[in-house]
């Protein structure tokens, strides 16, 4: 079963949009009367400033199915402010040619696939996109320390990483990884732009990286 995000609600113009534009009279009514009714569609919701990118595409990742896959559509471009979530779930993205950019002084984590057992989870395929951490907009303790574009955290010999197949294309300065600045900072919850953890098999291909805070994507155990 393959869902988009735009299924639920997303829009990829580019532009920061909130939730109170789903409102009755706003630019993208929905003819929601209040959060309350939102948050009966999109519990996760907790603010009307919340991004209907991000809520469009944790509802669909919500919705996605283990084993399912989901969608952005070719040439969007869509903002977010939180980061969207996964957990317990096997699946495909598709996210050819499409953008996910970090809203100005947002966090820095975009998509978090995670697991609190290794077994959970059989595999996740990413397939192409750009994440845009946006870092120039962002204020990030640390951020004066150097940045990563991509970095591989793996302490466990029998994860199954399929790292041959891998496609990375860099863009902006590439740096040694300030590990002391990572651990220090760890509680802020850098995951990378697109964090995977606790996955048995795991093909991330095609994917653009720009102007993260600090790490571009993250894999670990």
């Amino acid at each position: 079963l393959k869902i988009n995000v735009h299924d639920y609600g997303a829009i990829g113009d580019g532009n920061d949009h909130s939730v109170s534009e789903w409102l009755k009279g706003g630019d993208f009514d929905r003819g929601y009367k209040s959060l309350k009714e939102i948050r009966q569609d999109y519990p996760h919701v907790r603010s009307l400033d919340d991004s209907i990118e991000w809520a469009a595409t944790q509802a669909a990742f919500n919705a996605m199915p283990d084993g399912g896959s989901i969608e952005f559509d070719a040439g969007k471009v869509y903002v977010f402010d939180k980061t969207a979530v996964v957990e317990d779930k096997s699946f495909d993205a598709y996210m050819h040619d499409a953008t996910i950019k970090m809203a100005a002084d947002s966090v820095f984590n975009a998509i978090r696939v995670r697991a609190d057992d290794i077994d959970q989870i059989s595999y996740v395929n990413w397939h192409g996109g750009t994440f845009d951490g946006n870092k120039d907009e962002i204020d990030w303790p640390g951020s004066d320390s150097p940045d990563t574009e991509f970095i591989l955290r793996s302490g466990n010999d029998s994860s199954v990483l399929n790292s041959d197949a891998r496609d990375f294309r860099f863009e902006g300065d590439v740096a040694e990884h300030n590990f002391a600045a990572w651990d220090e900072h760890q509680a802020f919850g850098n995951n990378g732009l697109l964090g995977i953890q606790g996955v048995k098999d795991v093909l991330v291909e095609k994917v653009t990286l720009i102007d993260p805070i600090s790490d571009g994507v993250v894999l670990s155990n």
